[in-house]
């Protein structure tokens, strides 16, 4: 929750000063239902926490953060459909996203609006490399596979292993292609 909280202090400073609104709006992406909900429901709840602190203690420059929630339902057409939602209809210059493949989805349209996308849960070189307007802050996606993979290799003496993973996922397939590296 303090991570969350750093970030979206630093980033509304820095950016959220050239509103003139008595409100500053950031746009918030995740998975709010089904199977996968607990991905997007708990970092929504953190920022929901942060939110509730910054504006407590006066806001940014006297200005209320508030959040708009879309619910990307697990999957990249959703997520498309709350950012176009978030930056035509809400206004937002700023979204977080709670999920690997709708940021890596949304990364050329942050770019193309000039709207800062921050996903808080992963980061990758494959994010680095998507876009400037990307933050990717998370823990470093790749050594997941890695870590998987020196486990197998030298505590439980694996020469061969299957992976079993989705091919509709892109997380998913990364920690794959990271395993199978080592």
């Amino acid at each position: 929750m303090k991570r969350i909280f750093f970030i979206l202090t630093v980033f509304l400073l820095i950016y959220g000063c050239a509103k003139q609104d008595d409100t500053v709006k950031i746009g918030f992406i995740g998975t709010l239902t089904g199977d996968l909900a607990i991905q997007g429901v708990e970092p929504q709840r953190g920022v929901t926490l942060a939110l509730d602190e910054i504006n407590a203690a006066g806001g940014i420059h006297n200005k209320l953060v508030e959040a708009v929630y879309e619910n990307d339902q697990g999957a990249v057409p959703p997520a498309l459909n709350a950012f176009s939602k978030l930056t035509t209809l809400d206004k937002v210059s700023y979204v977080l996203v709670a999920s690997y493949g709708p940021a890596l989805a949304l990364a050329p349209l942050a770019e193309a609006n000039s709207v800062v996308l921050i996903e808080s849960l992963d980061s990758s070189e494959e994010l680095a490399q998507a876009s400037d307007w990307l933050l990717a802050i998370g823990i470093y996606d790749e050594s997941l596979g890695h870590a998987q993979a020196e486990f197998a290799a030298n505590t439980l003496h694996v020469q061969k292993a299957a992976v079993f993973y989705s091919t509709a996922d892109a997380f998913s397939l990364l920690i794959s292609d990271a395993f199978n590296q080592r």
